[in-house]
Parts: C-alpha cells; structure tokens; sequence
C-alpha cells in the first residue's frame, strides 16, 4: 500500500504508541466457545450492595444491583477519552447482540453506529425483523472497568470478536467539586430510550481465548 508521505510519520508514531501502550496481564486461558444462545443471566441482589470510590478529581459512589453476565457479539466498539467524568469511568460502549440476532449472522444484515453514549441501526426491507426485535436481542453496554488490567482489556474487544463479561448492574454517583452526577443501569432487556442502556461494572472479561480480571 503507498501512503502519502505527509501520513507516514503519522503511522509511524501511532504505531510506537501502540507497541509501547500496556498490555492487559491475562489470569489464565479457556478453550471452549462462548455460548451466545441465552438472554444475559441477571441475579438482584438484596440487600444492595455500594463502594466509595476516589477516581482522580471525583468523589464516587457505585451501588451494585444485580450480578449480571453477558455473553454477546460486539457488533460496534466506541472508545472515550478521561476528560468527562463518564470517560473517567467508562473507556468504552460496546454494542452487543446475542440470541436470535447472534445465530446465523443475523447481525450482519443491520448497519450499526454508535454516538454520544448511543447506539444505532438499520436495516433494509429484507430483514424481516421490526425495531422491538432488535431491542430485545442487543444492548448498549457502558463498561467501567474494576481495575486498570480490566480498563486495558476493554480497550481490546474487537467488534466480531465473542466475549463475556461478568460483573454487576450499577447505579453511580459522582460528585466533581461543586458539581453532581448520576448515571443507572437499565435493568430490563426491552426498554427504550433514555436509561435503557446498561451500566455494567466488568469484574472479569473473556475474550480471543484469554480470561482477564
């Protein structure tokens, strides 16, 4: 491939970045695949369960609803920076879909975006399918990693590639000087709109035959 001379140093120094960024330490490998034929397992907990946290400039609260796991197809990957108070807590949204939508590539008949903390789709007339079956069958997933390996793991699930990742449903509160947060987690698998994304605090991640924690 010829690239323009004025990109080359650019490549060049990405490349160095790339190569010299951390690498997540994996805890042990598996071999069998992952089963994406079921819903996500969902457990409430009771009574709740919360952790004070001090990230940076940030005061804030994690309350654990539910141990959830999901095992799913990333169909789009979204990373975010730390400059907002989410991005400090959540390096990535990943899009995933499992169930119907995951057997025989039905996924792949759906264009998928994300933006903003969002994701979407469409779809052509041949699909076959309506909007409530998306929804019921995919998941915006914002990711808040419960250490640094996890955050340098997320940064490696790749859209196509299986994962599961196991943790728990939160709600979270942030309070950023004068200035207060809030973020929750759906806990339904058909809801719509705002609040119907989940906020998954990742406890252990599987994917590309690695176990990560």
């Amino acid at each position: 491939m010829n690239v323009p001379k004025c990109w080359s140093g650019v490549l060049l120094a990405v490349a160095l970045v790339l190569s010299c960024a951390p690498k997540p330490e994996s805890a042990e490998r598996y071999t069998s695949a992952i089963a994406l034929d079921n819903d996500p397992e969902m457990y409430q907990l009771e009574p709740l369960e919360t952790l004070d946290l001090t990230v940076d400039d940030m005061e804030v609260k994690i309350t654990k609803k539910a141990e959830y796991i999901l095992r799913a197809i990333p169909v789009s990957v979204k990373g975010y920076t730390g400059d907002s108070w989410r991005g400090k807590l959540s390096p990535c949204d990943v899009a995933a879909v499992w169930g119907k939508l995951a057997a025989g590539d039905a996924h792949k008949q759906l264009k998928w975006s994300q933006h903003g903390r969002w994701y979407y789709w469409r779809y052509g007339d041949d699909f076959g399918h309506d909007n409530a079956f998306v929804v019921r069958y995919s998941s915006n997933n914002h990711m808040v990693p419960a250490n640094e390996n996890l955050r340098r793991a997320l940064r490696r699930v790749k859209r196509g590639l299986a994962f599961e990742a196991s943790g728990f449903l939160v709600d979270i509160t942030c309070q950023r000087g004068d200035n207060n947060y809030w973020w929750n987690s759906s806990m339904r698998l058909d809801d719509v709109g705002d609040g119907s994304c989940e906020v998954l605090y990742v406890t252990e991640l599987k994917f590309g035959g690695c176990v990560y924690r």
